[in-house]
């Protein structure tokens, strides 16, 4: 993706006039410059009216295209409940947001603009104060603090806060390019204004029985009919959030949704214009009411609030709010995310022109805007779209869905950063310890351990290959990975890969036994960091590797709840190869 170098939204057409509102460097088509709406064929239609498909209409819109948009009008939606920020720095790890700078360099003057068009208010500007929730936080704050100038305050004035209101025991700093999307506001603005145009219609969309893919005598490309709403599309674009992953060409995908749990308190006497952000973060609203949260939870994926969402909240609140407070609402919703955290958009079929734009998950209001222009500059003008957010390129090869060694590596994308200490518990051919050393760069520590002396060759050999020397080979079993580790990483480990089974190309009578792949799940859980991740690729099907799989399985079964979050990622059936991924929780 590359940094658009302007923020000024323009026609692609250069023939075209036009038209700017009050205030306008949006410039939206008057009425009638658009195509009629008399005919029941569109060229796009839009299911989905959240964040995502509200972006992609309004871009439409400003290029003349005929389209349609359809959305259920539910009231508690995930894009309705959600906060709508956007934040420069996140995490205890103090990660900047991905590509921050040229997602925020589109969203802010695509919003001020709908609002202009729309004669609506729902932007609003905020400065973040990041309170330090421990003195390991701020001390890593310090360490990466010219790695975040971009996104601190430039003045060197102490940050102003009021310690008889706010506890910031370890410090804390100020990010001033912070915002906020009051995302109700902007989806019911949205709505009214293409109801005006005839645009929008309200509908429960089933895509799969009410719409099919069909050629003609006036259609000989073919095109989208439902008989139900009586039209005809060039293109369906899907932007349905969670309930995108029910859908036939979607529900195959790494899908990980998150349920979100919000409350709106009222606080008296606080006084705060900033977002405060210490483990929940806390937006003024107006007055003395506030919205704050939120929680994850990725296995009760229903939308109602919950007591221990509730109490989660607040107990995170009453670390650094000083004030006695009063809970008014509670919201929940389920984030439409991925496993590795990123969106994803292009298109499905390229035979039935079925794209998507999903998995923004809690980043929607800073993302969406963006993303919309380059997913509809794709479908316009064939424009390449980034690798890591292609539908085609992340998920698919040749058509098929990515082989979940790949799935595994997509996962630790996210995870990884230069400097981070690794292990490949498998070293196999190498293919996972290339990766890994790739990710962590010269700075970071691999450690690869297999017990044949065959896949230790492979493996350096690849190494050697690629110029990457900060890998560290062990010929022994991974049940020893204690005694050959420094102590001094024990707890430190960001990532350790597991691809049992026997070594590909290999003798087949070598594989994995479950009793030492027992010892090395424990080892590895245990050297696993705050927030790391250990994948484990199971092969049930082959001499040994049923009673494997079961042990493994019910090993992550086992695991405390309250410090791992587990996962399973199956294809086809039961009895095929499965993924299994096992995230430490982050310190509280």
């Amino acid at each position: 993706m590359n940094r658009s170098s302007s923020s000024t939204f323009r026609f692609p057409n250069a023939t075209a006039s036009p038209v700017i509102r009050p205030g306008g460097l949006f410039p939206f088509p008057s009425k009638d410059t658009l195509p009629s709406m008399s005919l029941p064929h569109y060229e796009y239609v839009i299911i989905g009216q959240g964040i995502a498909g509200s972006c992609v209409a309004w871009e439409l819109w400003r290029r003349r295209k005929s389209f349609l948009l359809l959305d259920a009008g539910e009231t508690a939606t995930t894009s309705r409940v959600a906060a709508g920020l956007i934040t420069p720095v996140t995490g205890q790890r103090l990660v900047p947001s991905w590509r921050f700078h040229e997602f925020r360099d589109c969203a802010l003057p695509f919003y001020r603009e709908v609002e202009a068009a729309t004669g609506s208010s729902f932007y609003r500007d905020f400065t973040m104060l990041r309170i330090f929730q421990t003195e390991r936080e701020a001390q890593l704050f310090r360490k990466k603090q010219d790695e975040l100038k971009s996104f601190l305050n430039d003045s060197d004035s102490p940050v102003i806060m009021d310690g008889a209101k706010i506890a910031a025991s370890w410090g804390c700093f100020e990010m001033p390019q912070a915002g906020q999307l009051r995302t109700a506001a902007f989806l019911d603005a949205t709505r009214e204004f293409f109801t005006s145009e005839n645009r929008f219609l309200q509908a429960c969309v089933d895509i799969d029985s009410e719409f099919a893919w069909l050629k003609s005598e006036t259609c000989s490309a073919g095109c989208w009919q439902s008989q139900r709403y009586g039209l005809t599309a060039g293109s369906l674009i899907c932007c349905q959030g969670i309930e995108g992953r029910k859908s036939d060409g979607l529900k195959s995908l790494p899908w990980k949704p998150a349920k979100g749990e919000i409350l709106t308190v009222r606080i008296p006497n606080l006084n705060e214009s900033r977002i405060l952000n210490s483990g929940v973060w806390l937006i003024p609203v107006g007055g003395d009411d506030y919205r704050t949260g939120s929680t994850y939870e990725w296995n009760d994926l229903d939308q109602r609030p919950t007591p221990t969402g509730r109490d989660e909240i607040v107990e995170r609140l009453k670390r650094f709010l000083k004030l006695p407070f009063e809970i008014i609402d509670q919201q929940a919703a389920v984030r439409p995310s991925m496993e590795d955290q990123k969106p994803f958009t292009g298109i499905l079929s390229s035979d039935s022109r079925l794209a998507v734009l999903n998995g923004l998950g809690s980043k929607g209001a800073l993302m969406a805007p963006l993303l919309a222009r380059q997913l509809i500059d794709h479908l316009e003008y064939g424009a390449d779209l980034d690798p890591a957010i292609d539908v085609q390129r992340r998920f698919k090869q040749d058509g098929k869905l990515m082989r979940l060694t790949e799935r595994a590596h997509q996962i630790l994308l996210p995870v990884l950063e230069p400097g981070d200490i690794v292990i490949d518990a498998t070293a196999g051919n190498g293919v996972d310890t290339q990766f890994l050393a790739e990710q962590v760069g010269s700075e970071g520590r691999v450690f690869a351990f297999d017990i044949q002396q065959e896949a230790i060759d492979q493996t350096a050999l690849r190494l050697m290959n690629s110029d990457l020397s900060q890998v560290t080979l062990f010929c022994a079993s991974h049940a020893e990975m204690f005694e050959y580790m420094p102590p001094e990483y024990h707890g430190s480990i960001k990532a350790v890969m597991f691809n049992l089974g026997y070594l590909p190309g290999g003798d087949k009578n070598f594989i994995t036994k479950t009793d030492t792949t027992l010892i090395a799940l424990d080892q590895a859980s245990e050297l696993l960091a705050p927030g790391g991740v250990m994948t484990i690729v199971l092969y049930p099907g082959h001499p040994g590797g049923d009673d494997e799989a079961e042990a493994v399985d019910y090993w992550c079964r086992k695991l405390d709840d309250d410090e791992y979050v587990t996962e399973t990622i199956t294809v086809e059936s039961p009895a095929a190869p499965r993924l299994l991924v096992v995230r430490r929780a982050n310190e509280a």
